[in-house]
């Protein structure tokens, strides 16, 4: 244990660059913590380098089957967050409908770290032996598994011998010591929605200087507004609340809606609710207890359905953060095939609108209401911000009224839309705009194409022979611009002017070459290009450095 902590110093050390003093001081305060935590946590317990060095490995065995992004990198002990995407096509970000599920939130609460683990290697080997409900989730969904969020939390915990931390690693007093106790920010406590408002509850529920000052659930935030997942699944082990519990938003605890459920959560949280926790057992194989979540706390499983409408569900393991022997591994086992449920719900009673415009293009802006639902505490529903989609999980044997609006284009409105249960999902494209306009008149159509797709260092953009794009932008996943084109006028070509790969005599654009910059992040983008008669088309493109 001695020498884990020692690690653990040269460690924080290094990579903060602190002075000798500095390092004396973190050793003290560490070694210290033996008094507050036991010393150490069964071996059974990935450590974060373990989770790490696993999942690479299995993307790798497994490369035709997932993929590994990097999230983020820890900003003390510089460990990457990984995500890894199940799915057909695992490098293509394809429009389906996705799942997301995480764990190792709070440091201290690492069964959710282990059943995300197990389903990520059940679910890899029941693909690849062919097993037929696997196969299908493969090929319907992107299916998005992330560990451990909070690396940095979690290697003082099961590294450092102190097994009661449970937040990040922020040095709130600026002072170049990690303080037990004092220090540290609960990353389920530092999201935006009530965070104002908020009053933390004691220092384990400190909620930072401002909300988004922790990497983790900064990176979490920006998956999050990328995917849009349909589910989102935030699993933890209790410490001072009960636990064989699941959660689902929402119950409003106060003002004008006091005692009242969301629209949403009384019409298809509340039954997805009920079918998991009878899926999931407990250690003497009792369900699970299913309950509502409030909404007046700044935690992700609120801003996640707040902002994106995603069917948030929190998970309470077992009834204790840690457990010892083959306990660990039954139940990562008990929850992970519980979770399946969540991939067999969507496959019936899931309305699935595209939004298109009159040329058939995806209208990005758009927002989608199911006026049954509509409450006035909850934003609009918007579509993916690429494809123009809107997925919603409804209660089935039931008439629905869809309402969809977006800037410049008159709302449409359209009822009866009956959702059976038990069937294949309701998918509808709705096309808004001006109806009138003659085909005559329509400005003449384009495509727009980019190769390689995915790229690594650049990419070539092209458009249809004989038209000129007037601009051509290329945006980040949130929508912000990365790089505006404006072509030059003829005879002048990029390449003459500028060194690069060229736009083609006369003006036409037939190989303009986007290189990123260094600056540039690895994701995916967005180009659009536009014509001179103001028609546009949009391409998502993959950058992988």
């Amino acid at each position: 244990m001695l020498y884990l902590q020692a690690v653990v110093i040269l460690n924080y050390g290094f990579n903060r660059r602190l002075s000798m003093k500095n390092y004396l001081v973190i050793a003290i305060i560490l070694l210290s913590t033996v008094a507050f935590g036991q010393l150490t946590a069964d071996p059974r317990y990935h450590t974060v380098d373990e989770v790490i060095d696993e999942v690479l490995a299995l993307a790798d065995t497994f490369s035709t089957y997932c993929y590994v992004e990097t999230l983020a990198f820890s900003p003390w002990f510089d460990k990457p967050i990984l995500a890894m995407r199940i799915s057909e096509n695992p490098t293509i970000d394809e429009d389906e409908t996705t799942l997301e599920f995480h764990g190792g939130q709070h440091a201290d609460e690492p069964a959710g770290v282990e059943a995300c683990m197990w389903m990520i290697k059940d679910l890899l080997h029941r693909i690849d032996d062919g097993d037929s409900a696997a196969t299908l989730w493969w090929q319907t969904y992107e299916i998005w598994i992330i560990p451990q969020m909070n690396t940095d939390g979690r290697i003082m915990c099961l590294d450092s011998g102190y097994v009661e931390w449970r937040k990040t690693c922020a040095d709130l007093d600026s002072n170049g010591v990690l303080d037990a106790y004092t220090d540290g920010v609960d990353p389920n406590r530092n999201w935006d929605y009530e965070w104002e408002s908020y009053t933390p509850e004691d220092l384990d529920n400190t909620k930072g200087y401002e909300p988004w000052s922790e990497t983790c659930v900064v990176a979490m935030r920006d998956f999050f507004e990328r995917e849009r997942p349909l589910i989102e699944v935030d699993m933890h082990s209790p410490d001072y609340t009960g636990g064989n519990k699941l959660w689902t938003c929402w119950f409003f605890e106060d003002g004008p809606w006091d005692h009242t459920y969301t629209p949403e959560g009384s019409n298809s949280f509340d039954e997805i609710r009920y079918y998991l926790s009878t899926r999931i057992k407990d250690e003497e194989g009792d369900s699970y207890e299913g309950l509502w979540a409030n909404q007046n706390k700044p935690k992700l499983q609120n801003w996640v359905y707040y902002n994106l409408g995603s069917c948030a569900i929190l998970y309470e393991i077992t009834n204790q953060c840690f457990w010892h022997a083959d306990t660990i591994d039954t139940i990562a086992a008990r929850v992970g095939r519980g979770c399946y449920y969540l991939m067999e719900r969507p496959l019936e009673r899931l309305l699935v609108v595209h939004v298109v415009d009159t040329f058939g293009l995806p209208v990005t802006d758009a927002e989608v209401e199911i006026l049954e639902l509509q409450h006035d505490y909850i934003p609009a529903r918007t579509v993916d911000p690429v494809f123009g989609t809107s997925r919603r999980l409804l209660r089935g044997n039931m008439y629905y009224t869809l309402q969809i609006a977006a800037p410049g284009m008159p709302t449409e409105i359209h009822d009866s839309i009956y959702i059976a249960n038990g069937s294949a999902p309701v998918i509808r494209t709705i096309i808004i705009g001006d109806d009138g306009i003659e085909e005559t008149a329509r400005p003449h159509d384009f495509t727009l194409s980019a190769y390689p797709n995915p790229f690594n260092s650049a990419v070539t953009i092209s458009v249809g022979e004989g038209l000129r794009p007037s601009r051509v932008e290329i945006f980040d996943i949130n929508g912000r611009m990365v790089e505006e084109i404006i072509p030059p006028s003829p005879p002048f070509t990029r390449g003459e002017e500028e060194g690069k790969s060229p736009l083609s005599e006369g003006g036409v654009l037939g190989g303009l070459v986007w290189q990123p910059d260094e600056a540039t992040t690895s994701g995916i983008y967005l180009v659009r290009a536009k014509i001179g008669d103001g028609q546009t088309a949009t391409k998502r493109i993959v950058y992988l450095k």
